[in-house]
């Protein structure tokens, strides 16, 4: 019996601490933003700074895109997006730097990168266009919505950019946080294993 009431206090325990960092209000769902840019060098191939950037937003921002999710899906698309320069050396760049920030709802949404996993470029001859450069950045960071009670959340993102070399190339960034489980779900996924937890007590009793 006294390992039972061990094995017991152990689920209620899991269950307890699990439950409550659902609770929390980790931000989830995904948002992307489109525009141009502009580099440090005329080739995205050997470019390490995104150093200013355009669009169709007001003032000539960056805008959302249509079709976000989850805690970005009533944020209305074009609305003006904030992005600061951007410096990276490759992989394992450690930077942080408030990439990006808006305004939406009275809520601020903001994203702070916090490092590069992966940096990729190619050159292509395109025909009928002519030469494009494309760079593709990949890496992690933190993204805040301040005045909705929700904690700021771990997140991933891309940065993809294209177009001539020497250009204003076509920029867009996309960004994913992972759904928390609900913690009803998270509880009985952790209650329905204590019959089997008896089973194997009670056997090891008879030994």
């Amino acid at each position: 019996m006294k390992g039972l009431l061990k094995l017991q206090l152990g689920v209620v325990i899991v269950v307890a601490s699990v439950a409550g960092t659902a609770q929390a209000g980790l931000i989830s769902g995904t948002i992307q933003f489109s525009g141009g840019s502009t580099n440090d060098t005329t080739s995205l191939l050997t470019s390490k700074t995104l150093q200013s950037f355009t669009g169709v937003g007001a003032g000539g921002t960056p805008v959302v895109q249509y079709g976000d999710s989850g805690d970005f899906s009533t944020v209305p698309g074009n609305t003006p997006v904030t992005f600061n320069p951007f410096t990276y050396t490759g992989p394992g760049t450690v930077l942080p730097v408030t990439l990006w920030s808006f305004i939406s709802g009275g809520e601020t949404f903001s994203f702070v990168a916090n490092s590069i996993t992966s940096v990729s470029t190619s050159e292509v001859n395109i025909p009928n266009v002519g030469l494009e450069d494309f760079l593709n950045i990949k890496g992690t960071g933190t993204v805040s919505i301040a005045g909705s009670g929700l904690t700021p959340t771990l997140a991933t993102f891309t940065i993809t950019e294209s177009g001539p070399p020497g250009s204003t190339t076509a920029f867009s960034f996309a960004e994913s946080v992972t759904v928390v489980p609900e913690p009803s779900v998270l509880a009985l996924g952790a209650l329905a294993a204590v019959p089997f937890a008896w089973r194997f007590v009670r056997k090891a009793g008879r030994k």
